[in-house]
């Protein structure tokens, strides 16, 4: 299965075949905050991989291209767990 076809299954039931896209987010002060976000793995219901890439950063503001993996665990049929971890890509 492809990346796009995990994706349809996983969040909505139309996803363009290119799984990057990019977010902006418009600060009160009139800034701007982008990010591209590139999905690597997709297992639902149990696990997510993207890198999230901050245009706005430079390296002396810390991470700014870094990989995100998200795993969800079941534990009874109210409750899931989850795990997130960041780091440098």
């Amino acid at each position: 299965m492809d990346r796009a076809e995990q994706m349809r299954r996983w969040f909505a039931t139309v996803v363009d075949t290119d799984v990057r896209y990019r977010i902006e987010l418009h600060e009160d002060d009139g800034s701007v905050n982008g990010f591209t976000v590139e999905h690597l793995e997709l297992e639902p219901p149990v696990r997510l991989a993207f890198t999230l890439t901050h245009h706005s950063q430079t390296p002396e503001d810390g991470v700014s291209d870094e990989k995100v993996v998200v795993t969800l665990r079941a534990i009874d049929p109210d409750r899931t767990e989850v795990t997130l971890v960041s780091g440098p890509r």
